[in-house]
């Protein structure tokens, strides 16, 4: 072998398959990384100071709350205070006048009340005659209870009488009821 051509080697990437080598456009590197760092750090800093400005309207809010709803309790317990010494006034005996107008408040309080509702002659003095009771009623319970009392046993008695009557029987041939045998176990 006489003389033998220098071998050239090829590389790969110099093979006609691959296309011409593409280069890359590399960013540079933001160099400004602070300058990010405070805009990222401003919006933390304003979603923070904004979260914040919103809890402490919460909280006055709250407070604002809390002082009426005291306020309130303060002037109900005046207001009641004041009912009573005014229910003890005109409980007192001597105080006829203002029982009266107490009462006949009532009345005329009903009396509005079936005159706004439309009601008739009837209605209005129904109405009338339930104001006037339920006045009374406030004004002497002990009363009112002994009334309600004394009207239900009224009523039975007179039912009674009711259905003898219908029934035809005397009240002497009334006899009691005999025990049920269940009822004596």
């Amino acid at each position: 072998m006489a003389q033998e051509a220098p071998k050239s080697l090829v590389k790969p990437k110099d093979l006609a398959i691959y296309g011409p080598e593409k280069t890359s456009v590399v960013a540079p590197i933001n160099s400004d990384i602070t300058e990010e760092y405070s805009s990222a750090g401003e919006a933390i800093k304003t979603v923070r100071m904004t979260i914040n400005e919103g809890w402490r309207q919460i909280l006055y809010t709250r407070d604002q709350i809390d002082y009426v709803v005291t306020t309130g309790k303060a002037h109900t317990e005046a207001s009641i205070g004041m009912v009573k010494d005014e229910m003890e006034m005109l409980k007192d005996e001597e105080n006829i006048p203002a029982r009266v107008g107490f009462i006949g408040g009532g009345g005329l309080l009903g009396l509005l009340t079936a005159a706004i509702r439309r009601k008739g002659w009837v209605g209005k003095s129904i109405f009338t005659l339930v104001g006037t009771g339920l006045f009374t009623a406030i004004l002497y319970p002990e009363d009112t209870v002994q009334f309600g009392t004394d009207l239900a046993e009224e009523g039975q008695r007179l039912s009674k009488i009711a259905i003898n009557f219908v029934q035809g029987v005397q009240p002497e041939d009334v006899k009691e009821p005999k025990p049920s045998k269940s009822s004596s176990d």
